[in-house]
């Protein structure tokens, strides 16, 4: 049989009816042509037809991106059926194609799911087989069970995790963590009480020690923590004080409660052990120098760049006005030195970054004369700087040496049992009365009220408001509400006085008669009838 042969009008009308959207299958059945042949047949006709090509390119994206529309529309579908997502784990997934295979073609379903076919057919193909790893986890699940039993359900994926590979196995943690959930095994986690039911705005404060746990001298720095220990079923707190130099724990505290008391109680007994050359030792605090720090900071950024309307000496003078203002008011605290030191090398790296230029830094060690107020406490500091060009100098924080109050004792301090005892001897007040009043609290009444009697026996200086005399004993003091409760008064310092017994008869309800005969028992005066007539009349009784 010879070769047929197809007039060009015979092709042209093949590559149009192609184009029209048929299959080349259905070409093929109508022209009778091989695959090859009819591709060449169409690179031609595009060839002699731009146009045509291009229309037929449009057409044929038109047509993709209409299959696609209806393959997304599909998929859309099929998740609002799904039980579960894309997210889903592979079981569900699996689960969810087998529940739609009847409704949607197995493409469609596992590119909806994100599901790879693959995939799909193996887990089809081995349904009801169990594969190697599944039979491990069998086996590792009692070992898991037995080591977290042992330990008293303490153990999490990390000891499991060196149990096991005591006992030959190698397991990851993550597969652990996967078992314990299967198993519902989950760590005993210590409950603890909230102190603050409603988050604190707190300040941020920064990390002054910096890892610098190794410390040239004792005493420059001490280190404090609280934690808690539960002993049968109560918990008690724990404070503790120690040294970075020695490691040595100067003081603990333990108490029931966490309090303030449980902290000063520490403290206190540390401060007692140490002292500098019989004072002791105290520290601006934490909060306070890094707001100073921030301050000082911030204007050393403004010597490098002034703020509109102000030159860079300016700028340098205030600086210096914070600088002395900081050293006056601080130069009392016996480690100002100390304390200042961080805050002059915070502050001198910023103003060497600041200052540091292409031509070289501006920050030098030479400059103006000083005045005679200046030399006198800056002149023998190696630490004074100047501006390149300005006379005036930066004052160095750190250049300063403690002083002691003036009109104050170094020995009396609150912060030991010895300083305590100084201020005590200065009250005016006998301290059997305090004693006195502690020992023998009020029933009934609230602790404030017990606290509040010890406040008015110092400021009263231990003496009746009424009379004016001084207390003998404790006895013979009594508490008095200015305002009674059934009038809304409440047991607080300012609704508050000491008075002496032998005066109560008179501020409670009785006849004129018997009040008049009292006070002339004691003898009353006119000043001191008028005080208690006036606590009369805040009880809303008549006056006598």
């Amino acid at each position: 049989m010879g070769k047929k042969h197809y007039s060009q009008s015979i092709k042209d009308e093949a590559v149009l009816f192609y184009e029209l959207g048929h299959s080349f299958a259905e070409t093929q059945a109508k022209y009778g042509m091989a695959e090859s042949t009819f591709f060449t047949w169409k690179q031609k006709f595009d060839k002699a037809h731009p146009m045509h090509e291009a229309i037929t390119t449009n057409r044929t994206t038109c047509h993709k991106s209409k299959r696609h529309l209806e393959k997304l529309a599909l998929e859309l579908e099929v998740l609002r059926q799904c039980p579960c997502g894309r997210n889903a784990s592979i079981d569900e997934k699996v689960a969810a194609v087998n529940a739609l295979r009847g409704r949607y073609s197995i493409h469609v379903l596992c590119d909806a799911l994100s599901l790879p076919r693959g995939t799909y057919y193996n887990r089809k193909r081995r349904a009801g087989q169990r594969t190697s790893y599944e039979i491990n986890d069998e086996k590792l699940k009692p070992l898991i069970r037995q080591i977290f039993h042992d330990s008293k359900n303490r153990f999490g994926r990390k000891p499991i995790h060196h149990k096991l590979a005591e006992l030959g196995y190698k397991v990851s943690e993550k597969r652990i963590v996967r078992l314990m959930k299967e198993m519902g095994l989950s760590v005993a986690k210590p409950c603890y009480k909230a102190e603050h039911q409603k988050s604190l705005p707190r300040a941020y404060f920064r990390n002054l020690l910096a890892r610098q746990f190794d410390q040239p001298q004792p005493n420059l720095i001490w280190v404090s923590d609280i934690t808690y220990i539960k002993v049968l079923d109560q918990y008690y707190y724990i404070c503790v004080v120690l040294d970075l130099f020695s490691r040595r724990i100067l003081s603990y505290s333990i108490s029931d409660s966490i309090n303030t008391a449980l902290t000063l109680a520490a403290f206190d007994d540390a401060c007692n052990l140490t002292t500098i050359q019989g004072e002791c030792a105290s520290h601006n605090t934490d909060k306070k120098l890094q707001l100073e720090e921030r301050k000082l900071v911030e204007q050393a950024k403004h010597i490098a760049n002034p703020t509109e309307g102000k030159s860079q000496p300016a700028e340098i003078g205030l600086f210096d006005e914070m600088v002395l203002g900081i050293q006056n008011y601080y130069k009392i605290a016996t480690c100002i030195s100390l304390d200042c030191r961080k805050l002059h090398r915070r502050v001198m790296t910023v103003l060497t970054n600041r200052l540091n230029t292409e031509s070289g830094c501006q920050l030098v060690r030479e400059g103006g004369v000083m005045t005679e107020s200046e030399k006198a406490r800056f002149g023998a500091s190696a630490m004074v700087r100047y501006v390149s060009g300005i006379n005036r100098p930066i004052y160095p924080i750190a250049f300063i040496k403690y002083k002691m109050a003036i009109g104050i004792s170094p020995a009396v301090c609150c912060f030991s049992t010895a300083g305590r005892k100084k201020i005590h001897d200065m009250l005016e007040v006998d301290m059997t009365l305090f004693s006195g009043l502690r020992e023998h609290l009020p029933d009934a009444h609230s602790m404030e009220y017990a606290d509040c009697r010890l406040s008015l026996l110092a400021v009263q200086k231990g003496v009746c408001s009424i009379s004016g005399e001084k207390f003998v004993t404790a006895t013979e003091i009594a508490c008095h509400l200015k305002t009674p409760k059934e009038y809304g008064g409440l047991e607080r310092y300012s609704n508050l006085v000491l008075i002496h017994k032998k005066y109560v008869p008179l501020l409670q309800i009785g006849d004129a008669k018997s009040l008049r005969d009292i006070c002339r028992l004691l003898k009353v005066t006119k000043k001191q009838l008028t005080k208690i007539n006036t606590l009369r009349k805040a009880a809303k009784l008549a006056a006598i």
